[in-house]
């Protein structure tokens, strides 16, 4: 949780920042072109974010089995139940 939270507060201190620095760059708040490069800039940070956690989301999932297929596992090693085996048998 604190690695969410170092990186949310992060980008919230970069990124007014960023916005601002691609708006002057391309020739301030008057200008249309600025304003596009400046979301555009907003655009390409989001979409580098959901790739770089799409990509350690599968590495992290080929490099470990999940949680539930051990579960699956134990089931199958139990041998199930007949249908005479309730109370009253």
């Amino acid at each position: 949780m604190a690695v969410y939270s170092f990186f949310g507060f992060g980008g919230a201190l970069v990124g007014p920042i960023l916005f601002g620095a691609l708006l002057d760059a391309a020739g301030g708040e008057t200008a249309r072109h600025a304003w596009l490069l400046a979301f555009a800039g907003l655009a390409a940070v989001g979409f580098a974010g959901v790739a770089v956690l799409r990509d350690t989301d599968a590495n992290r999932d080929s490099a470990a089995p999940r949680a539930t297929e051990g579960r699956v596992r134990a089931r199958e090693r139990v041998a199930p139940r007949s249908a005479s085996s309730g109370p009253g048998a």
